[in-house]
C-alpha cells in the first residue's frame, strides 16, 4: 500500500474535555499547492490543552491536538517549487 492511502493514527479527544484516545483518519486529498509530511514527533503544548476544552469555543471534534512536530518532506504537488 502505498504512503497515499495509508491510514493515518492519531490521539483525539472526540468531545470537548475528552481524554486523548486513538483515533484513525485517511489523508485528504493534496491540493495544488499542499505537502503531504511524514510526522516523526509531535509535541502538545498548553495551547492544545485549552482547545481539547474548547476555551476559545472554536474547536470542533474529534479533535487531534499537536501542532509543534518534526516531519520529514513525503509528497508534493508540485515537486518542483517544494524543492528546498
Amino acid at each position: 500500500m502505498s504512503r497515499s492511502n495509508s491510514i493515518i493514527l492519531g490521539y483525539a479527544a472526540r468531545a470537548k474535555g475528552q481524554p486523548l484516545e486513538p483515533f484513525t483518519y485517511k489523508p485528504p486529498k493534496l491540493g495544488e499547492n499542499d505537502v503531504r509530511v511524514s510526522v516523526t514527533h509531535c509535541g502538545v503544548c498548553h495551547t492544545d490543552i485549552h482547545a481539547i476544552a474548547d476555551y476559545y469555543g472554536i474547536t470542533t471534534y474529534p479533535f487531534v491536538p499537536g501542532h509543534e512536530m518534526h516531519a520529514d518532506h513525503y509528497c508534493a504537488t508540485n515537486e518542483r517549487e517544494a524543492q528546498p
